[in-house]
């Protein structure tokens, strides 16, 4: 922790008594001369120059000075707090615990000084997502569950298409665990963004499969999930520019946008047709009697 405080040798009345000090100093060695004259170029390697004075922050060299000017290139009570090498902005605890003993700082005469800096901007913007992420992933479902309750018209229908969606997000999740891929305040925006776009698949398949009637469920696959696929795979590639970013932020973003943009399409092209098909699928009982009749 650095002040400019810190950069002076101490404050203006501990320098005055550091310099009466000297002043005592010197007259002693002046008394040393006249008693030893053969002694005066030793006694003048210790003697304390006589142009010592207190010294203020405006006398100090411009670059030790300027991380202490405000905006209007005046000093400033700045105080500068360096993380420990062990501290990485990288890990979002860390941040936190810094933050938290940084950020607001009470003074002695009962005003608190609030910090800021790398470490307290994004441990802010760390806690509002743990506030509000949960608060704007329930928010963005419920808007997709109403938008295809109103697309599918049955609670059925829309239970099969959100379902499709939860167990497309449910892999997506599984997905990032595996490869070790962290939440921060850029990528945590995939799973909304997943949850809108997500369920398109799902939903256009089963609007489809309604209108054509389970006799043409394979047909219904093969035209429309060519359509849902194109429509993935064009999203997909916008997704993968993100991955040749500079920033590692967008390319933390591109990852699971691409990977739930997969899950999902998967989850649309072949669980839900299985779903869609096992109630209409001729039970062994009746494929039975249909071999062992002898017509």
């Amino acid at each position: 922790m650095l002040s400019l405080a810190s950069a002076l040798p101490g404050s203006p009345e501990h320098q005055r008594r550091k310099l009466a000090v000297l002043a005592e100093l010197r007259a002693i060695l002046a008394d040393a001369r006249r008693l030893d004259p053969d002694a005066v170029a030793r006694f003048a390697r210790w003697e304390p120059p006589a142009s010592l004075a207190v010294i203020t922050p405006a006398q100090l060299p411009a670059g030790l000075v300027r991380p202490f000017l405000d905006a209007r290139g005046e000093l400033a009570p700045i105080v500068l707090v360096h993380r420990a090498a062990a501290i990485s902005y990288w890990d979002g605890r860390d941040l936190l615990r810094l933050a938290a003993a940084v950020r607001t700082i009470p003074l002695p005469d009962g005003t608190r000084a609030h910090a800021g800096g790398n470490a307290v901007v994004f441990a802010g913007m760390i806690e509002a997502i743990v506030r509000d992420g949960p608060l704007a992933t329930l928010a963005s479902f419920a808007g997709v569950a109403l938008l295809v309750l109103a697309l599918a018209r049955s609670l059925r229908g829309a239970a099969v298409v959100l379902a499709a969606l939860v167990v497309g997000v449910a892999w997506m999740l599984g997905g990032a665990a595996l490869a070790g891929e962290r939440v921060n305040f850029l990528n945590f925006i995939a799973l909304p963004l997943t949850f809108g776009i997500g369920v398109d698949y799902a939903a256009n398949l089963y609007l489809r499969h309604r209108l054509d009637g389970p006799a043409r469920l394979a047909d219904t696959v093969r035209a429309t999930g060519g359509a849902v696929a194109l429509c993935s795979m064009t999203t997909t590639i916008g997704y993968a520019s993100l991955l040749f970013a500079d920033s590692q932020g967008l390319r933390s973003f591109g990852a699971p946008a691409i990977l739930g943009e997969l899950t999902c399409l998967s989850v649309a092209l072949v669980v839900l047709p299985a779903w869609l098909g096992r109630d209409h699928a001729p039970s062994r009982r009746s494929s039975a009697a249909v071999r062992d009749d002898p017509s």
